[in-house]
């Protein structure tokens, strides 16, 4: 069984949402949230470690800034 660790969370310009970014293993994992309920989930593999990271952390953001619907 994978450990997950949270690595990040974001809260922006739109107070409903919220997002976290989890690390299993070397994948990061987007939770997605709108008033507390779980929205999406976006999975970001091993591929390339610092593209997957940063992809995973944009997401975040552009899900609190209402970019991602």
């Amino acid at each position: 069984m994978s450990n997950r660790f949270l690595v990040y969370e974001h809260e922006g310009h739109r107070p409903e949402r919220k997002a976290k970014v989890y690390l299993i293993e070397d994948n990061h994992e987007v939770h997605m949230y709108e008033n507390d309920e779980l929205i999406e989930t976006r999975i970001y593999y091993k591929s390339s470690r610092s593209w997957g990271e940063t992809n995973a952390y944009d997401t975040a953001e552009n899900w609190c800034l209402g970019l991602i619907h």
